[in-house]
């Protein structure tokens, strides 16, 4: 996170050192125009900047990551797709979230919101299946398949496979995503 933080000063705490209350109630008056603090079960860091960054509680599990652990973070993504609810899909990224999702480039969670908007309005009866592919520190690749139909009635099926990057809280910053689409009958649909 350290390497994150910019600004006029940048105050670190080692994960065995615990900031006392009245330190993290005089952060915001020790500096203008603003101080914004995260915290993080190993580092603690303070950034001066104009803007603030809101504070963000750790999304277990967080990296690095096991099998065990891998495994749960697909598991949560896919739960949270399959709900259809933008909102709550990019609550699990960070507020600057890098995506790629086949030729369209954003960043930020206004515009993962806004994608998704888009995307669920024309993929109707969405259903989505996630499988880990591979997993090394705070990396995990996962390979898909969803389903849905467009206003036509038209079924489809999309592979891909997608490569995150989390920060150290278990917050997805970096999301790059390939898929590809085939017609199908509503007979040959896997996913319900």
């Amino acid at each position: 996170m350290h390497e994150r933080c910019s600004g006029d000063w940048v105050l670190t705490l080692a994960s065995d050192e615990v900031p006392s209350a009245a330190l993290v109630n005089a952060l915001p008056a020790l500096s203008r125009p603003a101080c914004s603090y995260a915290v993080s079960p190993r580092v603690w860091s303070a950034r001066l900047r104009s803007a603030s960054v809101p504070v963000m509680d750790p999304r277990p599990p967080v990296p690095p990551f096991t099998l065990e652990t891998a495994r749960k973070k697909v598991q949560a993504a896919e739960d949270a797709w399959n709900t259809r609810d933008p909102e709550k899909v990019a609550g699990a990224y960070t507020p600057d979230s890098k995506w790629r999702n086949r030729d369209e480039f954003f960043e930020g969670r206004e515009a993962i919101v806004a994608f998704l908007e888009r995307k669920w309005a024309r993929e109707l009866d969405y259903k989505l299946m996630k499988e880990l592919w591979a997993f090394h520190d705070n990396h995990i690749s996962v390979r898909f398949e969803y389903e849905c139909r467009d206003a036509d009635g038209q079924w489809w099926r999309s592979h891909g496979n997608e490569h995150w990057e989390f920060d150290e809280l278990g917050y997805m910053r970096r999301r790059d995503a390939s898929i590809n689409d085939v017609k199908i009958d509503e007979s040959e649909r896997r996913y319900r």
